[in-house]
């Protein structure tokens, strides 16, 4: 099977093979949320976050990670939806999930390593 990755600004989501009981031992995504979609990658400075319209879909979060086992597909998109295209996240195939990871980015003035920032 060909793994898959989609990808929305600077959040990136990874199909990966995980068996249902690694899955459920992570806690439940927390989050934050705007409306009723879930802030998948915070804007640190224009508000524009990167959101997931989640509606029941069973998240999980370990390590700042999220791992998204989604039986529909859902849409991502930004607060200001003007700024990047809505893009659909899948179904995983079966026994993977979504793992969202962050961009990452080096800051050569401060030689350091962090997540982008728009």
């Amino acid at each position: 099977m060909k793994k898959r990755m989609v990808i929305h600004g600077e959040a990136i989501f990874l199909e990966t093979a995980m068996g249902s009981e690694q899955f459920n031992s992570m806690e439940k995504v927390k989050g934050q949320y705007v409306g009723n979609k879930l802030i998948v990658a915070e804007s640190e400075t224009t508000g524009n976050h990167h959101v997931l319209d989640a509606k029941d879909t069973d998240i999980r979060e370990k390590l700042e990670k999220l791992y998204i086992s989604n039986t529909e597909d859902l849409l991502i998109s930004c607060v200001l939806e003007k700024r990047h295209d809505t893009t659909v996240l899948p179904v995983p195939q079966s026994g993977h999930v979504w793992v969202r990871t962050i961009a990452k980015e080096y800051d050569h003035v401060t030689e350091v390593k962090r997540n982008v920032a728009d």
